[in-house]
């Protein structure tokens, strides 16, 4: 059976488009073109037969350049519907568009298909050729770092954090230090004591208040033997972020990602399923 979120998407997408071409012929006193199409295409989801609306949309979209919308609509749905290549297909005709602004907006669409199909490699290209110029330059900045967090290459996240408009930089900064802190656990673990505190210097120049510095730095005195220094670092990020003390204090605690629903047994910086960041926090 089809996800009913899904078809409500859609129909709300149909409508609005729908409408909004109807108000624009008005005007015209003109029979907006296709109107029997997305009649039809309104009744065959309002029955649950989101196969069929799905068939008779597309066919306006295709036909009708006022319905452009429609057609990203369209390709946003066939993506979290899970039909990859349905939304690949329809983005890879729009990128030929004669307009400049549908094309950067159907290339950003593009790569966004090629991340849901696990096409690392492509989505980079596409997404590097939107960040170069253009009015999608930041999207596919932002996504490039998506692309990076997902195969936790830490270090191209940080230089493309770095290649942000200041004011992002700045909203991001948060983040940017988790970065920092990813690369700090990994020296931790594999004893560089060093390199570990100089990493997490560096995070906090980004967010002086973050709980998982005060965290590792509890771990990397523990590490060190200085107890009375761990225990003072360890209650520092409770206070920071009470959800974390109830990981330290309670065997048993259970979290969820306040972003996806995503539930864990453990504390997590970061949700495996949405990939925010600081969403946890602790269930009941």
């Amino acid at each position: 059976m089809d996800d009913p979120s899904l078809v409500w998407l859609l129909l709300a997408a149909a409508t609005g488009i729908g409408g909004w071409l109807l108000g624009r012929q008005a005007g015209r006193h003109e029979r907006p073109p296709g109107s029997r199409d997305y009649q039809l295409g309104l009744d065959h989801l309002l029955h649950g037969r989101l196969d069929a609306a799905l068939k008779v949309l597309d066919g306006v979209a295709s036909g009708d350049d006022d319905a452009l919308e429609l057609q990203f609509a369209l390709g946003s749905l066939f993506r979290k519907r899970g039909e990859v290549d349905r939304a690949t297909g329809l983005h890879e005709l729009l990128v030929n568009h004669q307009s400049e602004s549908v094309r950067e907006r159907a290339g950003f669409e593009l790569a966004l298909d090629f991340v849901a199909a696990g096409l690392f490699d492509r989505a980079e290209q596409r997404l590097q050729q939107l960040a170069a110029a253009g009015s999608y330059r930041v999207n596919a900045q932002l996504q490039l770092l998506r692309l990076c967090e997902i195969q936790s290459d830490w270090l191209g996240a940080l230089r493309l954090h770095q290649e942000l408009p200041a004011t992002v930089q700045r909203e991001r900064a948060a983040i940017a230090a988790h970065y920092l802190c990813e690369l700090a656990d990994q020296a931790l673990l594999t004893g560089e004591a060093g390199r570990t505190g100089d990493l997490l210097d560096e995070a906090g120049r980004y967010a002086a208040d973050s709980p998982r510095i005060a965290f590792l730095r509890a771990r990397l005195a523990d590490k060190a033997g200085s107890r009375s220094a761990a225990q003072g670092f360890y209650q520092r990020a409770g206070e920071l972020r009470p959800a974390l003390r109830a990981s330290l204090e309670e065997a048993a605690a259970q979290f969820r990602c306040e972003e996806c629903g995503f539930d864990s047994g453990a504390w997590l910086w970061r949700c495996p399923r949405c990939y925010s960041w600081d969403r946890f926090a602790k269930r009941g």
